[in-house]
């Protein structure tokens, strides 16, 4: 079977997976390729997922990421992490995006940050295999990569998050 890999970025470890099980599979004579939205110099020769219009210029891709991925928690707040929440906005075309991928017979998905439109990655993938591997929390969380112990992301209270400053309101997200 043919292999669809999906990872936001090749940075971090779910990029480093990422690219392992692309390594092994290609090893193991699958036909596999690997689609990131934030492709470092350093990489393999990787397919693109494709942006919309309006995001060409990759420097508009990193600011997008960065207006809907919070970073910074409260002085108060024990988090380490470079992540700790992130809007299900993406700057995907997916309707695009999903030609690249009708080939293959599965889809793994690694880390989604910024980069799926889950009712139409759904919509379009309905009959196909896909894996997701969890390397954090934020896709059953609606956003936190990290709980932190909390458990509010399971009920309508999490707006109100200790984690984040008051400049960092969720209601406006």
């Amino acid at each position: 079977p043919s292999v669809a890999l999906i990872c936001a970025t090749l940075n971090g470890g779910a990029g480093i997976a990422c690219q392992r099980q692309y390594i092994a599979l290609k090893n193991a004579g699958f036909t596999t390729s690997l689609f990131t939205a934030f492709p470092s110099e350093d990489s393999y020769v990787i397919p693109l997922l494709l942006s919309r219009e309006s995001l060409l210029k990759s420097e508009d891709i990193y600011t997008f990421y960065e207006e809907n991925t919070f970073t910074q928690a409260t002085p108060s707040s024990s988090y380490i992490g470079d992540e700790l929440f992130s809007t299900a906005n993406t700057f995907v075309d997916w309707e695009a995006s999903a030609r690249q991928l009708e080939a293959f017979d599965i889809i793994h998905v690694h880390w989604s940050t910024c980069t799926i439109d889950f009712p139409l990655f759904c919509e379009k993938f309905a009959n196909k295999p896909v894996f997701w591997t969890l390397h954090d929390m934020n896709l059953f969380t609606g956003g936190c990569h990290y709980s932190q112990g909390c458990n509010a992301y399971a009920s309508t209270s999490c707006r109100e998050c200790h984690l984040f400053s008051e400049e960092q309101n969720l209601t406006a997200r």
